[in-house]
């Protein structure tokens, strides 16, 4: 890629990052080809682009995409962990399903800390191993939760 020479800091900084937005900064070789035509050192292109990033924000809108996007992913990853059984164990794959949840969770915002006061959170338990009934069974209870028939 050509580069335009640049002579200030500031410039350098925003044309750093405009290629940062326009998703055309690869870190190792972008630095080394500025670094050639601004005649200065990679770890001076390296200070630019920490600079620049920390100066680059989306817009709201880019933000509300972007996590959209990531909790789209998160469902899917969900969807996945808990529809598909492993190979080896046959079993669901509960921890990558509640990881999923818990990064769903952060990108809606309820992973903030409670309010003073307010009640502990539920805490989620699930025993290695243990089998989920079908996801199309619905009606009947989940293993170790079942209760004993009632006695006349």
């Amino acid at each position: 890629m050509k580069h335009p020479p640049r002579t200030t800091v500031s410039e350098r900084v925003v044309y750093i990052a405009g290629l940062m937005s326009r998703d055309r900064w690869e870190r190792r070789v972008t630095e080394a080809e500025l670094s050639g035509v601004w005649g200065v050192g990679v770890s001076a292109i390296r200070n630019y682009a920490a600079e620049a990033s920390r100066s680059f924000r989306l817009s709201p809108e880019e933000k509300e995409a972007l996590r959209e996007n990531l909790r789209a992913a998160a469902r899917h990853a969900r969807r996945v962990a808990m529809t598909e059984r492993s190979k080896v164990t046959g079993l669901r794959d509960i921890g990558a399903a509640l990881k999923a949840i818990e990064l769903e969770a952060r990108l809606i915002g309820l992973d903030a800390a409670p309010e003073q006061g307010a009640p502990a959170p539920a805490e989620i338990v699930v025993r290695y191993g243990e089998q989920l009934p079908p996801e199309d069974d619905a009606e009947s209870p989940a293993p170790g939760t079942e209760r004993p028939p009632r006695q006349p």
